[in-house]
């Protein structure tokens, strides 16, 4: 598990630098308002898989733990009964109003599904490496190569880019299908589906949908494309936050599944804590680039994003301390509680649309709102971990000593006024995690889940 752990660290950074990549590709070509109607495509396609149709894959997670298990037949119903008559209601209403970007929408969305339908299977079954060059590496590199090209040709029309889209989607898709039969297991037995946990995973991510993609959408149908473009800018901010917790979180759920059924509530919180300090590693980095080199980051993306440093910073300060507390809403889902879950999350998200309509006026109220509504989910939620461990899975000396030098350096820039500089950049992130490495390995515990770590790295590589 923790080499898994490890080798998702390197391939989720490699990731985010991808991400990074495809957006600067696209805002350097067509510009932040061109961003922002591409934006605008890509959040609808997102939200309505969130909507629709995630719960399923949260099933897979939970019931494809065992891997004795097979859920087919329910999603063979689920997709005919369900799926299929949405998607053709949808593709209808396109045609007949002419709307062919959002026929090219739902073909995107249907791809989007399934890749993400067969990851969470391929990761519940054990298969992690497969999971993670599936999901985070093969669509991505491949999204790039086509981009370079069509940007290239002068095909930097939104068509072209939904289509783009799209396509590194059924490349994932294909990807997984050739390792099939990795996974492939005669004679599981059928599980029966709960449709009330559906239901609960279904309106957890509804949730999630409106928190990640409503913004954006909003400040499309009632700002401008510019400012869209700002607001999708700072979205991928926090997807790249995200990559640092998306994965080891995904990672341990179906481990948290299976210690919960077997009561071992204290080995649960020893995982959490170990992904609480692995992740601040990198949260730490990223803390450095985000805070301490703002400036530099948005000259990157476009010249004209200067002036919203300020609220850039405030927005991903917000971000990186929700991603430091560690998977607490996959914690719950995976341990009996995802309707507390879901009814902290609905609470929250009730806090963001009141910000939004008390800051209605300000042309940025979506960030605002969303900021607000990570900040009050992250804390509650690790309120509600403490509790049901009965203690905090770290202490309050420890976690601030894992922050200490993400401060100390971003503060270190700043006075030195270092803030334009790549290099400077580099070097505070490679320090930054050396800081944070060597406080960790101050802790006889940690140094101890390293060595046996590497051990059995060693044994595995020795018997190969």
């Amino acid at each position: 598990m923790i080499r898994l752990l490890i080798s998702s660290v390197g391939i989720k950074a490699a990731s985010a630098v991808l991400e990074l990549v495809i957006q600067l590709l696209i805002t350097r070509t067509i510009g932040v308002t061109g961003y922002g109607n591409y934006s605008f495509y890509v959040n609808a396609i997102e939200i309505a898989y969130w909507l629709l149709f995630s719960g399923l894959v949260k099933c897979n997670t939970f019931y494809l733990a065992d891997n004795g298990v097979s859920i087919a037949r329910f999603k063979r119903k689920y997709y005919c009964r369900y799926m299929l008559p949405v998607l053709a209601v949808f593709c209808v209403l396109s045609i007949v109003s002419r709307q062919w970007m959002y026929l090219l929408s739902a073909g995107a969305l249907v791809l989007y599904f399934f890749a993400f339908d067969q990851s969470s299977e391929f990761l519940a079954r054990g298969r992690g490496m497969t999971f993670l060059a599936g999901e985070y590496l093969v669509g991505r590199v491949v999204f790039i190569l086509l981009l370079s090209v069509f940007l290239a040709l002068r095909l930097e029309q939104l068509g072209w880019l939904l289509f783009l889209y799209g396509l590194q989607y059924g490349v994932v898709l294909l990807w997984f299908r050739l390792h099939r039969k990795k996974i492939a297991l005669p004679n599981r037995r059928e599980e029966p589906v709960s449709l009330g946990k559906l239901w609960q995973y279904q309106q957890s991510d509804m949730a999630y949908g409106l928190i990640g993609q409503a913004p954006v959408i909003l400040q499309y149908l009632f700002v401008g494309a510019y400012e869209t473009g700002f607001v999708g800018i700072v979205i991928v901010v926090k997807k790249l936050v995200n990559f640092i917790s998306g994965p080891t979180a995904k990672i341990f759920l179906p481990e948290f599944s299976r210690l919960y059924r077997q009561n071992k509530v204290e080995e649960i919180r020893r995982f959490f804590r170990t992904i609480i300090q692995i992740q601040m590693l990198f949260v730490s980095a990223v803390a450095v680039t985000l805070l301490g080199f703002s400036e530099l980051v948005l000259r990157l993306f476009s010249p004209e994003l200067l002036d919203q440093a300020p609220l850039f910073r405030m927005v991903a300060a917000g971000f990186l301390l929700v991603a430091s507390l560690g998977p607490g809403a996959g914690l719950m889902q995976m341990t009996g509680q995802e309707k507390l879950e879901n009814r902290m999350r609905w609470g929250t998200i009730a806090l963001m649309f009141l910000i939004w309509f008390v800051m209605r006026g300000n042309r940025f109220f979506a960030l605002y709102g969303l900021c607000a509504q990570a900040i009050a989910e992250g804390v509650f939620k690790y309120f509600l971990v403490c509790r049901w461990f009965k203690k905090a899975p770290i202490s309050i000396f420890q976690y601030c000593l894992l922050w200490l030098p993400a401060a100390a350096v971003c503060l270190t820039v700043r006075l030195l006024n270092l803030g334009d500089s790549f290099p400077a950049l580099v070097l505070s992130c490679g320090a930054c995690i050396a800081l944070t490495g060597g406080i960790l390995l101050i802790r006889r515990d940690v140094r101890l889940r390293v060595r046996a770590a590497l051990r059995k790295w060693r044994g595995e590589g020795k018997r190969k």
